[in-house]
């Protein structure tokens, strides 16, 4: 989904070298259309820079 990231919430990223990774959102950048998410990759924590395009937000259901 494009726009309208807060932050905190938790992404998937769904292009690039880290898709799949899920992370939350550090960072918005809304006139470059940018995020900075931290993810774990080998249990160390990392910030990269995606696009909004690259990401996609999760949407938890409760189950009833």
């Amino acid at each position: 989904m494009k726009g309208s990231f807060q932050k905190g919430e938790t992404v998937r990223i769904v292009a690039g070298a880290f898709t799949a990774f899920t992370g939350k959102v550090k960072e918005i950048d809304e006139i470059r259309k940018r995020l900075k998410v931290r993810v774990s990759v080998f249990t160390k924590e990392t910030l990269i820079d995606l696009s909004f395009s690259e990401v996609q937000k999760l949407s938890f259901t409760e189950d009833k």
